[in-house]
């Protein structure tokens, strides 16, 4: 298999390689779907148990990510870091 493309590097044109192949792409797209399933689940349960001071500290952490904080690979990674804590 040969994943180069005319004016793209290497493996740009797939989200998941012909054949039994993921992708880089593929996988950090199921993480993020993953990690949004746990958020949900985690407000449902907190929901239930009438938690109100644990929704806000989710609700605190979640307010972290926005577009004006991330402003580097690192950050987003700091980010991340520190809410799965």
């Amino acid at each position: 298999m040969d994943s180069r493309f005319i004016t793209w590097p290497a493996g740009d044109t797939y989200q998941i390689y012909p054949g039994p192949l993921s992708s880089i792409r593929f996988e950090k797209l199921r993480d993020g779907i993953q990690d949004f399933e746990k958020i949900r689940i985690i407000r449902e349960k907190l929901k239930e148990k009438d938690d109100q001071e644990g929704l806000e500290k989710l609700n605190r952490v979640l307010s972290a990510f926005s577009h004006q904080k991330i402003t580097t690979p690192e950050a987003a990674a700091t980010l991340v870091k520190n809410a799965k804590k």
